[in-house]
């Protein structure tokens, strides 16, 4: 985005170092057993916090492929929005290869249902709108012109 502004990044600033992930124990999250991994970088040779905790329930699996293909598709298809989950970066990612994540920070799994999705769930609250419907529609409020003013008396109008 700010390349298009016109904004260079001066050459001179190093690039971020990428972080990586190392396992570091055996947990429990919600009942659930899981591994714990934590943030390493050129700075930190081993892991402090498991900031993320990933369960190789082959039942939970579906819950990561979910996650990445969410990833790729917001990636892709949202632009600049998909920047935002490109904070998960690669190492992560491949976290979500190897199982489900119990817990992202602070974001922790508490229930999985298997039960089949009922298609009511999946009615429309109203109509869709046709096309012409939508390409009628305005997203910018339409304002009223002032009223007009009465004309202006000038010196000119009082004399005649």
């Amino acid at each position: 985005v700010l390349g298009r502004m016109g904004w260079k990044s001066p050459p001179d600033l190093p690039s971020p170092e990428k972080s990586r992930f190392a396992p570091m124990k055996e947990v429990i999250v919600g009942g659930r057993k899981g591994t714990s991994y934590g943030i390493v970088s050129g700075q930190r040779d081993k892991p402090v916090y498991g900031s993320v905790v990933i369960s190789s329930d082959p039942s939970l699996a579906p819950i990561g492929d979910a996650i990445i293909k969410l990833n790729s598709s917001w990636g892709k298809n949202m632009g600049e929005m998909g920047a935002l989950l490109k904070l998960m970066n690669d190492e992560m990612l491949a976290l979500f290869l190897k199982g489900a994540p119990l817990r992202m920070s602070v974001i922790q799994l508490t229930d999985v249902s298997y039960d089949r999705i009922p298609p009511s769930r999946f009615a429309l609250p109203a109509k869709p709108m046709t096309l012409d419907e939508l390409r009628a529609y305005t997203l910018i409020p339409t304002i009223p012109p002032p009223p007009t003013l009465p004309q202006r008396r000038t010196k000119a109008s009082v004399n005649n």
